[in-house]
């Protein structure tokens, strides 16, 4: 199995992205956009072709007029640099506002991509990765992407075709000064393609810092109730300078690199005019050349060394970019192992069994919390999990509903292997209700459309009919301005929360209902009236308890006992009690 669960800590064994493989990912993202692409690289050839022609006008005119004092054709001369100006800063535009809404609709994409990546990925992909982080990768990296995109790669093109065309130029004009400049670019490229690794990895060191500071941040801020009620401010504090602190010497660090290549550049350039100019007026003492074509030439050698200047200052933006990339591309290229079967052929015959577990064993890493787990759940009765703390009845509770998939044996739901449903297919059919209730921002009633093909369209108005029929409706007279209540932050209360979890689920109304502590955190009175709705759903409906408070399973019709990943079956409530009591005395 491919994994997929800690980016921090990847899979050692995985071959690192081919640049194949990794243009393959980006084709998709410039889906339409290719006729924009090549507009620009016609105004980049424009501006070309402008940069390149004008030194070369430069010495025929210094050679020719100049030389011979004809006025009229300096005149003609100037007018045609001055229509080339025009062109090139008109193309010049062009392409800088094409090119920026093409990036920005590549970010727009990018950013989709990852986002719907991260939607398909399992439950336990979240469990081992820092909600912070991974908010870092789809705003930060990929904004960073979208920098070098609107910026970095419409420069980087121009200048390689830049250089190429003064290179045929300063061949064609003397090679023996073209073979100074071009020695010198070879040797300063060679540096550079020494030091990139190294920078590379230095940037990526810095988004990996970046992306701890917006987890620690995340979570600080979430759970700042805690930190107040514990006065732990001032650890709290002292453990985001610390990473504050690294975050800073990493900047320091990256910036100092990414910015240390273009200073090298200007100096090789420096030289090379030097060294030119040297070599240039031997030559014409020796009448090798002329006065014109020195001229021209060192105007060559200065635009030459203009691109390689910006190409060094744009080094440091590509590092970066590439390390977002890596990062990003990271996420792209996960798939989620909950793989649904193609098909499946009937496992049972007994139709009074909804659910059962045959030979199942889980765990995490190298830990296994579920051993060689089995037992059935029939149609329309009711069943309680009961056990320690962390022996293991969340963990089966989430197995049930396909939250993960076990390691070893099968899950059987309505007579197929749980994998050959789909997912609308199995949240349509397996309701689970969580001890901590998770609501969006909006209206209650917005939540309770959430997810429901059935009530995503419909008005207030009907809503507020099949919470009705549903005898549901009563439930909303704990909310001021009844499912039009606007839910932001917190401006209700961790039951009220529940309350409207639990109604969310019901509308479903689920073949297999399971709920992990889901009163934990209601009042008596409101959980009674949640009872009493529990004894409405149709007699057909599976319940799944697992609760803390032995008097809410007293009416189940079978109990399992699970510790440490192994289910006993309770005769009765008597026998449960008894093995709960032997738990706590053993240990």
């Amino acid at each position: 199995m491919k994994n997929i669960y800690n980016l921090l800590q990847p899979d050692e064994s995985q071959a690192p992205p081919t640049l194949r493989d990794s243009l393959d990912t980006i084709k998709p993202l410039f889906v339409g956009e290719w006729w924009n692409m090549v507009i620009i690289v016609i105004t980049v050839l424009i501006n070309i072709g402008t940069s390149v022609a004008t030194p070369y006008i430069i010495t025929r005119a210094i050679d020719g007029p100049i030389a011979n004092k004809d006025i009229e054709t300096l005149g003609v001369m100037a007018i045609g640099l001055i229509i080339l100006f025009i062109i090139s800063a008109i193309a010049a535009y062009g392409q800088a506002r094409i090119m920026g809404y093409v990036s920005q609709r590549v970010l727009f994409r990018l950013r989709n991509t990852v986002f719907s990546s991260l939607q398909s990925l399992p439950i336990d992909f979240f469990n081992r990765n820092k909600a912070g982080d991974l908010i870092s990768r789809i705003n930060n990296d990929t904004n960073k992407i979208n920098q070098f995109l609107s910026e970095g790669v419409l420069r980087f093109t121009s200048l390689f075709f830049s250089l190429i065309g003064i290179a045929v130029m300063m061949l064609y004009l003397n090679w023996q000064l073209a073979s100074i400049v071009l020695l010198l670019t070879a040797i300063i490229l060679g540096i550079t393609r020494i030091v990139t690794p190294y920078i590379e990895g230095v940037n990526k060191t810095g988004l990996i810092d970046q992306g701890s500071l917006s987890s620690e941040i995340q979570e600080g801020l979430t759970n700042f109730n805690a930190i107040v009620a514990f006065q732990i401010q001032d650890y709290f504090q002292e453990h985001f300078n610390q990473i504050s602190e690294r975050v800073y010497r990493a900047k320091i660090k990256t910036n100092i690199l990414n910015d240390g290549i273009a200073p090298l550049y200007t100096f090789s350039a420096n030289i090379a005019q030097i060294i030119l100019l040297i070599v240039g007026i031997r030559f014409i003492i020796a009448g090798s050349i002329t006065i014109g074509l020195l001229i021209g030439f060192l105007a060559y050698a200065q635009k030459f060394f203009e691109p390689l200047r910006i190409l060094g200052s744009i080094v440091g933006s590509l590092q970066g970019a590439l390390a977002a990339w890596a990062r990003v591309r990271e996420i792209i290229s996960l798939e989620s192992n909950l793989i649904t079967l193609e098909s499946d052929q009937n496992t049972v015959s007994n139709q009074d069994e909804l659910l059962s577990f045959r030979e199942v064993s889980f765990g995490y890493d190298e830990e296994m919390i579920i051993h060689h787990m089995s037992f059935v759940l029939e149609r329309g009765k009711t069943y309680a999990l009961v056990g320690p703390t962390g022996g293991g009845k969340s963990t089966t509770a989430s197995l049930m509903a396909r939250l993960y998939d076990p390691q070893k044996g099968t899950i059987v739901f309505k007579n197929k292997d749980m994998r050959s449903y789909s997912d609308e297919e199995r949240t349509n059919g397996i309701g689970f209700i969580l001890q901590e209730p998770f609501l969006f921002t909006g209206t209650i009633g917005d939540n309770l459309r959430y997810g429901n093909s059935a009530l995503i369209n419909i008005t207030d108005e009907e809503l507020i009919d099949i919470l009705q029929s549903h005898q549901l409706l009563e439930l909303m007279d704990t909310f001021d301005n009844g499912i039009a209540t606007i839910i932001e932050n917190n401006g209700i209360s961790i039951g009220q929360k529940q309350i409207i979890s639990f109604i969310r689920t019901l509308l479903r109304e689920p073949e297999l209902l399971i709920l992990d502590e889901a009163t934990a955190n209601i009042d008596t009175v409101t959980e009674q009236r949640l009872q009493t709705i529990l004894s409405q759903l149709p007699d057909t409906t599976t319940k799944v308890i697992i609760a803390h408070r032995l008097n809410t399973i007293k009416k189940a019709d079978q109990i399992f006992f699970i510790s440490g990943g192994v289910l006993t079956p309770a005769e009765d409530f008597d026998s449960a009690l008894n093995l709960i009591q032997n738990q706590e005395g053993g240990s």
